[in-house]
C-alpha cells in the first residue's frame, strides 16, 4: 500500500503531475523558500561551488543604436583593483576588495577586515568596435561603454505594421 491510497481523491495532483502528497508539500515548501530569498544577494551563504570569499556586483546591461553599456556597482573597491579586458567579443570585468579598518581606544580595540573577488563576463555580438572601447570609474560605479560598428548601425531598419483587419 502506497501513501496515495491514505488521501482523499485529487490531492497530490499539480502542474508537474501526478505527485504524492509529501512530494507536492515538498515542493511548496522549497518554492516558499525560493520565493522568500528574492531580490537578496545570498551567494555568499550558499555551501557548493562558492567560497565566502566571493562577491557578484549587480551589473544594468543598456543598448541604444550606437553602444553597449555596462553600469557595474562596485561599492568599497578601488578603481587600481579592477580589470577590464575585451578578448574575442567577451568583455571581462574582474577585480578585488580589500579593506580594513581599525579603532583603538583605552578600552577597546577593533579591527575588522573585508576580502573577496570577481570575475564577471558577457559575450558581446559581433558588431562591436573592440578598439574604442571606454571605461570610467566614479563613486563605485564602473561604466563601461562598447560602441557597435557602422555597418550594426546601418542594419537597424524600421519595419511598418499593417492592420490585418
Amino acid at each position: 500500500m502506497t501513501d496515495r491510497h491514505l488521501t482523499p481523491f485529487g490531492w497530490g495532483k499539480s502542474k508537474k503531475g501526478d505527485l504524492s502528497p509529501l512530494e507536492d508539500l515538498q515542493g511548496r515548501i522549497n518554492s516558499m523558500f525560493d520565493d522568500m530569498w528574492k531580490g537578496f544577494d545570498i551567494a555568499p551563504f550558499r555551501a557548493f561551488g562558492e567560497s565566502l570569499g566571493d562577491i557578484s556586483p549587480k551589473v544594468d546591461i543598456k543598448e541604444n543604436e550606437k553602444t553597449y553599456s555596462f553600469l557595474v556597482e562596485l561599492p568599497g573597491i578601488d578603481e587600481k583593483d579592477v580589470d577590464v579586458t575585451l578578448s574575442d567579443n567577451r568583455l571581462t570585468i574582474k577585480g578585488e576588495k580589500k579593506q580594513e579598518k581599525e579603532e583603538k581606544d583605552e578600552n577597546r580595540h577593533l579591527v575588522e577586515r573585508s576580502y573577496g573577488s570577481f570575475k564577471r563576463s558577457f559575450d558581446l555580438p559581433a558588431d562591436v568596435e573592440p578598439g574604442k572601447t571606454k571605461a570610467e570609474f566614479s563613486k563605485g560605479i564602473l561604466t563601461v561603454v562598447v560602441p557597435k560598428s557602422a555597418k550594426a548601425k546601418s542594419a537597424v531598419k524600421k519595419v511598418a505594421i499593417k492592420s490585418a483587419g
